[in-house]
């Protein structure tokens, strides 16, 4: 299944955008409005800066977990990454120089 990152992150902006103005504005006034909330994001570079971070944890989290899962054909053990030949870090015969072409 492939994410749409770009409009994931809207999602998610616009979202942390009203949970940040909620904790820093607890008490609504019926005068506030969705265009309110976005002036403060635009001008306030601190809250603009919470938001941000926010959206950028989830989506990191949210790209983890999405990550292929990649097993050593020698070990059998879950690995992030996998030389050239199929097996994990501490199983491979190539030396760092073999798997960056330098040699």
């Amino acid at each position: 299944m492939m994410i749409d990152k770009l409009k994931l992150a809207d999602d998610l902006t616009d979202a942390f955008i009203k949970y940040q103005y909620r904790l820093e504005n607890p008490f609504p006034s019926p005068d506030e409005t969705k265009s309110v909330m976005t002036a403060k994001y635009t001008s306030d570079p601190v809250f603009r800066a919470k938001v941000i971070n926010l959206v950028g944890g989830v989506l990191h989290v949210i790209e983890m977990h999405n990550l292929p899962k990649k097993y050593c054909y020698k070990c059998d053990v879950e690995t992030t990454w996998l030389a050239p030949d199929g097996r994990c870090g501490d199983c491979t015969g190539y030396t760092p120089e073999e798997i960056r072409g330098e040699v």
